[in-house]
């Protein structure tokens, strides 16, 4: 798969944000926004080894209680594009 560093990238459901955190790291994107289903919380009880730190100390932003059936959840982007 061919992933342009210039692209915004949105990542939908990332459980411990290790796919995010690896596209950050590899493919240094424009712009990331990571999303997770789970809470903050949740998401560091479930996977003790988690990029949720890493990511917000990188200035990712990182979307958690992230519900993407919820037309609501979607708000939370501000109209920001992606590609």
């Amino acid at each position: 798969m061919y992933l342009n560093p210039n692209w915004r990238i949105l990542t939908v459901g990332d459980g411990d944000l290790s796919f995010s955190y690896a596209l950050f790291t590899d493919i240094k994107p424009t712009k990331l926004v990571a999303s997770t289903y789970d809470d903050a919380s949740t998401l560091t009880t479930k996977y003790a080894d988690n990029a949720l730190t890493a990511l917000e100390a990188s200035k990712v932003t990182v979307l958690n209680s992230f519900d993407v059936t919820d037309p609501q959840a979607w708000q939370r982007l501000n109209g920001e594009l992606f590609d």
